[in-house]
C-alpha cells in the first residue's frame, strides 16, 4: 500500500517493509456533517448507570478502524471538526482515552461535581465498561459510505434514554493523536489498513462475466475459424523458398 497523505502518521513507516504500488491510501481527511449511526450498525447503549452523566459532562467519541470500534471519553458535548491540520490536531489532543489522562482532572465536571474523588469514580466505571467493547466489530457499511477505513465520531443523544440522533464525523485523522500506537503496533495497523482497502473498500469489477469457452465466445461476436487467418496460404511460402535460392546463389 502506497499512502498519499499531507500529514504523516505512526504507522507509515511500515511502507519501508515494501509496498504494493497497485494500492493507494489517499489519506485526506474529510468531514461529514450528519451522519446517523444506528443505519449502518447497532451502536452500543451506555450502561444506566452511567448514562446520565455521560450526557450531562462528556460523549461518547467513537474510533471506527476496519470495521471495529474503539470508545474514548470526550469531556464536550458538541464534536466538530475542521480538515484544517492544526484544527484537527486541536481536537484530537482533547481526547481523553484512558482513565489516567490528566484531561480528566481538569474536566468541567469537577466544578459540576464539587467532589473529584466521586467524579474519578464514575471515569473509572465508565473506562471498565468501554474497554469490554473496545474493537467490536461494526462491519464495513459505514466505511464504504464515507469512503474511508478510518472514521472518527461519537455517540450522541438528547438525553440518556433518547434516541441516538446523527453526528458529524471525520474521515482519515491522524491515529497517532489518540496514542493509536498503544492499541496496534505500525507494522499491524499498516496491515491492516492494506487489507482493508484491497478486500471491503476495493472497486469492484463492472466487467460483464465470461459465459462459455474461447470458440463460443468468439462466435456469439461473429467470428468464425475463418475470421483471424487467411482462407489460403497464396505463394507466400513459395516466394520465400526463391528468396532463400536467390541470396544463396548471389
Amino acid at each position: 500500500m502506497r499512502i498519499i497523505s499531507p500529514f504523516k502518521d505512526y504507522y507509515d513507516s511500515a511502507q519501508a517493509y515494501g509496498i504494493d504500488p497497485k494500492l493507494n491510501y489517499y489519506r485526506k481527511p474529510e468531514v461529514f456533517h450528519s451522519v446517523q449511526l444506528k443505519d449502518y450498525f447497532p451502536v452500543p447503549g451506555i450502561p444506566d448507570s452511567l448514562g446520565y452523566w455521560n450526557i450531562i459532562i462528556a460523549t461518547t467519541g467513537l474510533l471506527i478502524v476496519c470495521g471495529r470500534i474503539y470508545p474514548f471519553l470526550l469531556p464536550s458535548k458538541v464534536l466538530e471538526f475542521d480538515t484544517n491540520r492544526s484544527a484537527t490536531e486541536q481536537i484530537s489532543r482533547s481526547l481523553v482515552m484512558s482513565p489516567d489522562d490528566p484531561l480528566i482532572t481538569k474536566s468541567v465536571a469537577r466544578d459540576i461535581f464539587r467532589d473529584e474523588a466521586y467524579w474519578l469514580r464514575i471515569v473509572k466505571d465508565y473506562f471498565n465498561y468501554i474497554n469490554e467493547i473496545r474493537g467490536y466489530a461494526v462491519g464495513s457499511e459505514i466505511h464504504r459510505a464515507l469512503r474511508a477505513p478510518i472514521i472518527l465520531t461519537s455517540v450522541s443523544r438528547q438525553n440518556w434514554k433518547s434516541e441516538f440522533v446523527p453526528v458529524p464525523a471525520l474521515t482519515n485523522p491522524r491515529l497517532a493523536n489518540f496514542g493509536f500506537q498503544s492499541i496496534l503496533d505500525p507494522f499491524t495497523c499498516f496491515q491492516e489498513i492494506a487489507q482493508y482497502l484491497g478486500n471491503e473498500l476495493a472497486q469492484h469489477d463492472t466487467a460483464p462475466l465470461r459465459t462459455g469457452d474461447d470458440e463460443t465466445i468468439a462466435r456469439t461476436k461473429g467470428f468464425d475459424e475463418q475470421s483471424f487467418q487467411t482462407a489460403a496460404p497464396g505463394t507466400k511460402k513459395l516466394n520465400r523458398k526463391t528468396n532463400r535460392e536467390r541470396k544463396k546463389n548471389s
